[in-house]
């Protein structure tokens, strides 16, 4: 090791002679304009150049000075104004950037350089400009640049632009963006604004073909301005409907509160009505602008307050069934609703605003409701529970526009009180009498309708004189009514069980039978005011006298598994007698079942169903069935029965043989129609650093025409695993 002053320049000039078999280090003592530290040279050979400040290290060169490490075959330096020029195999290393080229003019005092053609690397990112330059303010200017999360020499996506600036080694502004997938340019942004530091920026783009749609490409981006906010772009392009848009903005509240969502979407529809719709329905309701607004937003005020909203105004009752599906599947048409809700320890409050925003809906408008409930607690240590529920609302039912129905409204306060008084009794009976009374009070009731029967004479087309009779009808307004009636309620119940063994079995540890049979009466007077007087919007008006016995058994089979108690089946069966029936009603009302089986801890089964004593037939059963757990193969498997309405069959398979490798199955079927409503099948696999999908789908045709089948490949970055935002649905 030598320190290079000039007195020692000819032992420097020395060992630049040995050759480059020999390892040197060089360290210049500072200069006042040196910037208070050393520069550390080693290289193979170095030659200090009589009479300049040049220093010239050749061969496996490593210059160090303050945070910045440069390596290259050759170097040449200002030892006072730290002026350098590299070339071969040039690396520099910045904080968290590693910058790599052929040539380098760089200044280690300033930070200025002219990098010429480079190549950068900083955490996931890869950056490979044509030009470069880096400013005494430590700002890059570089020219032609390419972007990448993948490896640099297989670049499955990319983005390229063309300028752009680098501050502070992570914050890019990047103009002329243009992203590929692969060789393929697929969409254009004129300007970004990133922070490399943090995974915050996202891609996904499906591309197929639909019977409906046509051949289709969707493209969203994502981009996080901070850890609190973040904003999606999208655009769809329909060969059949169009090209469609949206921007949509998604937030959460630093302190961990709530968060929100604001979504819009627009197409200007070039096939707003194809030919499986019904245009005589909604020829006066489509147009060729299509549009969708949703606000979403959800905060806890404090530990016991919380608000939630859900707003959503469309151009037409088919925009989301046509571009947002799954939404559109969850809930057929969209509910808008304030809500602020309160929660005490021994009650809860609550305000909910329910409107219609757009009138071609069918709506029940609640503007507001009120609500203070009383939850089921002990009177002061009497033995007595006491609950209660209270609401005032005001009501109105609203038609869509093209319907010829009236609309109507009223004011509506409810309350409604119970006492308990549960008692056991042998050591092993329960019952629980029960006492209460509902009083609703109504601003107005339906008008009295009265028809009246009036003999008149009329003469014919020949004056021939005859009578006839003739009906009028008259309405009379009813006002307001108080409707009250009382109830009184006894319940019983008992369990009993029996070890069968306590030794293993298949199904785990020891098996043990309970059976707990239960009974219930149930008496309600008459309601002061019928219910046909009075406007119905939801159950409290459908309310009528009810004088019943329900009993039943439910049964468990319990066993061990892992010192957990499993129950291997929980089947409640149950029915009821009615003493006093309504002339519509049979007096031993349907048998029902709820049940849960889980015989291994990869099998459960869910179901519930009605049997019609009079019918002698099942009326409604649904089930559902999981296979395997939650990680490599899940099955599901649904069953939906309603007489008269619906026999469909559904199943739902996932499979991952490796990480990286899935498949999906899915099929919807129709029993009585002994047609496959939808199939579903899906591939995905997981790449360097881009993610795909590919899927088929097929959906039974609307009124007789030919099934919709549908084609798409979905693609996506895998450098941001925590992207939880949906550019568009799957189904597309």
């Amino acid at each position: 090791m030598i320190l290079l002053k000039r007195e020692y320049f000819i032992l420097a000039l020395v060992f630049s002679l040995l050759g480059t078999g020999m390892n040197v280090r060089a360290e210049r003592p500072p200069r006042p304009d040196a910037g208070g530290s050393s520069i550390d040279v080693q290289a193979d050979s170095l030659e200090y150049l009589q009479d300049t400040d040049f220093l010239v290290a050749k061969g496996n060169v490593v210059i160090q000075r303050l945070g910045d490490t440069l390596s290259a075959d050759y170097v040449k330096v200002n030892t006072v104004t730290l002026d350098s020029f590299a070339r071969g195999d040039v690396v520099l290393m910045q904080d968290d950037w590693k910058w790599t080229g052929e040539e380098l003019n760089y200044n280690f005092k300033t930070k200025e350089g002219d990098f010429g053609t480079f190549e950068g690397e900083s955490g996931k990112y890869y950056i490979k400009a044509a030009e470069s330059e880096r400013l005494e303010s430590g700002v890059y200017k570089l020219k032609n640049i390419t972007v990448t999360t993948c490896d640099k020499d297989d670049m499955e996506f990319k983005v390229r632009a063309s300028k752009a600036t680098l501050e502070d080694g992570h914050k890019l502004k990047a103009y002329n963006v243009v992203s590929y997938l692969g060789p393929v340019p697929f969409f254009y942004l004129p300007y970004i604004s990133l922070d490399l530091e943090k995974d915050h920026s996202n891609w996904d783009v499906s591309l197929g073909q639909s019977g409906d749609l046509g051949a289709f490409i969707i493209v969203g981006y994502r981009h996080k301005v901070n850890e609190n906010f973040e904003h999606v772009t999208r655009v769809d392009l329909y060969s059949k409907r169009g090209i469609g848009v949206g921007e949509n903005l998604h937030w959460k509240r630093s302190d961990g509160s709530g968060s929100g969502r604001l979504e819009t979407f627009y197409l200007n529809d070039q096939d707003p009505l194809p030919e499986d719709y019904d245009k005589e329905r909604f020829s006066g309701q489509v147009d060729s602008d299509r549009y969708r607004i949703r606000l979403v937003d959800t905060k806890a005020l404090t530990d016991r307050d919380f608000f939630i909203g859900d707003l959503q105004y469309l151009s037409d009752p088919k925009v989301r069934e046509d571009f947002f599906e799954e939404d559109f599947r969850s809930l057929s048409q969209p509910e808008n609703r304030l809500s602020l809700s309160h929660r005490g320890d021994k009650y809860s409050a609550g305000a909910l605003l329910n409107m219609r925003l757009n009138d071609f809906y069918e709506n029940i408008d609640r503007k507001p409701e009120l609500t203070l409930d009383f939850h089921r607690q002990e009177l002061e240590g009497s033995g007595i529970y006491y609950q209660s529920q209270n609401s005032f609302v005001q009501l109105e039912k609203l038609f869509p526009d093209t319907s010829e129905r009236t609309d109507f409204d009223t004011s509506r306060l409810d309350s409604h009180q119970e006492l308990y008084y549960p008692r056991k009794y042998f050591g092993f009976l329960n019952v629980i009498p029960s006492v209460g009374g509902r009083a609703t009070y109504y601003s107005d009731l339906k008008p009295r309708v009265t028809s009246t029967t009036n003999m008149v004479t009329m003469v014919d087309s020949n004056g021939v004189a005859f009578t006839t009779n003739q009906v009028f009808t008259s309405s009379a307004e009813r006002g307001s009514d108080l409707r009250t009636f009382g109830e009184f309620g006894l319940e019983s119940s008992f369990k009993a069980f029996k070890v069968l063994t306590e030794n293993q079995t298949d199904f785990g540890r020891g098996l043990r039978h309970v059976v707990e049979p239960h009974t219930k009466y149930a008496y309600r007077s008459d309601p002061t005011v019928d219910r046909d007087e009075i406007y119905q919007f939801d159950r409290i008006d459908s309310i009528r006298r009810q004088n019943e016995i329900q009993f039943g058994a439910r049964n468990k089979l319990q066993t061990r598994r892992e010192k957990r108690l499993v129950d291997l089946f929980d089947i409640d069966l149950y029915t009821s007698l009615r003493l006093d029936p309504e002339p519509e009603q049979n007096d031993l009302g349907p048998l029902r079942v709820d049940g849960e089986l889980m015989p291994t801890d990869l099998v459960w089964v869910d179901f519930d169903g009605a049997y019609d004593w009079d019918e002698s037939a099942v009326t409604e059963f649904n089930a559902r069935v999981r296979l395997g757990g939650y990680s490599k193969t899940r099955m599901y498997v649904n069953y939906g029965y309603r007489d008269g309405d619906k026999n469909l069959l559904g199943a739902d398979l996932d499979y991952f043989p490796t990480d990286d490798w899935g498949f999906g199955i899915y099929g919807r079927y129709d029993i009585d129609d002994s047609e496959l409503e939808e199939s579903f099948y899906t591939v995905m696999h997981e790449m360097d650093c881009v993610g795909w999908e590919a899927g088929v789908r097929s959906i039974r045709g609307r009124g007789g025409e030919d099934d919709d089948n549908q084609l798409w490949l979905k693609i996506w970055l895998l450098a941001f695993p925590q992207m939880d935002i949906k550019f568009f649905d799957a189904s597309y």
